[in-house]
């Protein structure tokens, strides 16, 4: 069985301006998601405190205090404009200097709420209607019950349930499905390979070591073992979508020259699983981008990123099997266009990989 080449100018045509859009739009990258994390003490915070950017308070017995951290996410250097807002019997008490990472800004205050506290009440983000933006929200209780949820926009509001509902897998694991789904450059560079290979033999081997090479970096990045520039791993990971480019269109030629230029241009044909697991330990790198800025449970590290990477194939499988079926229907449909035509999306996976690549190191040049 072999995979068919695109032979449809419609749909060659929609593939074009997707990917325009998608430039536009994504600029580049994927939105990391914002994240609102609320611990809990019995007893509230003391008024009675000099300084409102101390945050070490007195306790009191009359309320129920909350500790806040607040991570927003920025695009371009710029605020989303969104922010958490909380019952009107909580008010804030104390608040430490804000803290810019580049990509996102951290705020931490507390709070304090009337008895018996957030239970059973509202928590929303103003702003995320407007926005593409997800936020993970983890709350703490006095009690050790642990509550998570994502936010959407459309869906900005959480109930608070301190009865020890703990949604955090389930949660991490969506927000794999999410983060695999919304990068653009992991998504343009899976359905380079589906193009790519031929076989199914193949296939299983180049998606297994892709699979495999992400997961070890994810685990290594996300733990602190290993730490490379974020923004240095993105160029690379777009100069690798550039190189798959290459590849698709050295493979769609008619080549009758036996020359060593071509044989380096097709060495992924040749050797496609090494090659995807070495551009696999990038991506990997690339995915721990949203856990860098969201990190995990103390008490279930381990748990939570097993169910983020799962959620990370569970994505990787949808793009995978959306391409087959849509092949396997152009495989029915006996068309044959100019090889301009056929290679126009390739040209366009190339062009915006480019961009990304000059963009993105740009981004690394300023960093410096």
């Amino acid at each position: 069985m072999k995979i068919p080449e695109l032979g449809v100018l419609k749909c060659v045509a929609v593939a074009v301006i997707i990917q325009v859009m998608i430039a536009s739009v994504a600029s580049a990258h994927e939105i990391r998601p914002a994240y609102l994390k609320l611990t809990e003490f019995a007893s509230g915070f003391s008024e009675k405190t000099p300084n409102s950017t101390d945050l070490i308070l007195e306790p009191t017995s009359e309320k129920i205090g909350y500790e806040v951290v607040w991570k927003e996410p920025l695009r371009s250097g710029q605020r989303l404009n969104i922010s958490p807002g909380f019952p009107v019997d909580c008010y804030e008490v104390g608040r430490s200097l804000g803290e810019n990472t580049n990509v996102a800004l951290i705020n931490r205050w507390k709070i304090n709420c009337d008895a018996p506290g957030l239970q059973a009440k509202r928590v929303v983000v103003h702003g995320l209607d407007s926005t593409m933006v997800d936020v993970f929200v983890e709350i703490k209780f006095s009690n050790g019950a642990v509550q998570s949820a994502i936010l959407k926009p459309g869906s900005s509001l959480l109930i608070v349930d301190n009865r020890g509902k703990d949604s955090t897998m389930s949660s991490y694991l969506m927000l794999g499905i999410e983060h695999l789904l919304q990068g653009f450059d992991h998504i343009l560079f899976i359905v380079g390979l589906v193009l790519l290979v031929r076989t199914p033999l193949n296939l299983f081997k180049v998606v297994t070591s892709f699979t495999v090479a992400h997961s070890m970096t994810l685990a290594l990045a996300t733990f602190g073992i290993v730490k490379l520039s974020q923004a240095s791993v993105e160029a690379v990971i777009a100069l690798s979508i550039m190189f798959l480019a290459i590849e698709l269109l050295d493979d769609q030629a008619v080549d009758k020259r036996e020359n060593s230029a071509t044989t380096k241009l097709r060495i992924m044909r040749r050797y496609p699983w090494m090659i995807t697991f070495i551009f696999g330990l990038l991506h990997g790198f690339g995915f721990a981008g949203a856990l860098s800025e969201i990190g995990l449970p103390q008490e279930a590290a381990g748990v939570a990123l097993l169910f983020f990477n799962i959620g990370v194939e569970v994505g990787q499988l949808i793009i995978v099997a959306s391409m087959l079926a849509l092949l396997a229907v152009f495989n029915r449909i006996k068309l044959t266009l100019p090889l301009l035509v056929t290679r126009l999306p390739v040209y366009g996976i190339g062009s915006l990989a480019a961009f990304w690549f000059i963009e993105r190191s740009l981004t690394v040049l300023q960093v410096v």
